[in-house]
């Protein structure tokens, strides 16, 4: 990466969108070829989508693009910087790659609940079920993150409720092992399967039974 994709990559998660139009503008390339290899700064390890732990541009923005193979809607979305992801857009940024982790842009913006970014990214016809490398698509991530707007909005697309995960988890059982009633509510509206047994044999009722999710229960057993 050279200084220009560096300077690119600092105003997009710092939320600098007069330089990053300028940059763009003066035709920079808003695809950059992002090393994997090992660097000095890449034992710096940030986990984007960890929606409690505070980010830090200046510390770890580029460490996680050279280490991570994060791309720049990639960042614009761990930041929520919609209109920047609008700029990118506009610009043919790749919406999708997947980073080390196999998670996408669309991933990363539904675990940290920036709802527009999701919106904008459905608009222009991601792929919504592209999974990471523990098997979760976007709907997994804003199940276990709790966010009933992101998954509204997902569902509303036509994301699959039944898709599985590595532990074979559809997106209800993540939301029950959260204790999140919204956001089973929502999944149930869309048609999530009650009745689905990952590989162990539980379903989501006895999930939410062992976290003792007491309203979860009530709108399971309803169901």
């Amino acid at each position: 990466m050279n200084d220009r994709h560096g300077e690119l990559a600092s105003a997009v998660a710092k939320g600098h969108m007069g330089t990053v139009r300028s940059i763009v503008d003066s035709k920079a390339d808003v695809n950059p070829q992002l090393s994997t290899a090992q660097s000095d700064a890449s034992t710096i390890y940030f986990d984007f989508t960890d929606a409690d732990r505070p980010i830090n541009p200046e510390e770890e923005t580029l460490a996680a693009m050279k280490s991570q193979h994060f791309s720049l809607p990639m960042l614009a979305a761990a930041f929520g910087h919609s209109e920047i992801m609008e700029i990118l857009i506009e610009a043919q940024a790749t919406l999708e790659n997947q980073d080390n982790d196999g998670r996408t842009a669309l991933i990363i913006a539904s675990s940290r609940s920036h709802l527009q970014i999701v919106r904008i990214m459905i608009e222009h016809k991601v792929n919504l079920e592209t999974k990471d490398e523990s098997y979760a698509t976007a709907l997994h991530a804003a199940a276990a993150n709790g966010s009933m707007e992101v998954v509204k909005a997902l569902v509303e697309a036509n994301a699959d409720v039944h898709s599985r995960n590595e532990w074979e988890w559809p997106p209800l059982m993540l939301a029950a092992s959260c204790g999140n009633n919204q956001v089973i509510g929502a999944l149930l509206d869309a048609k999530a399967d009650v009745e689905a047994r990952d590989r162990r044999e539980m379903t989501a009722l006895m999930i939410a039974a062992r976290g003792g999710h007491t309203a979860v229960l009530e709108l399971l057993i309803e169901a």
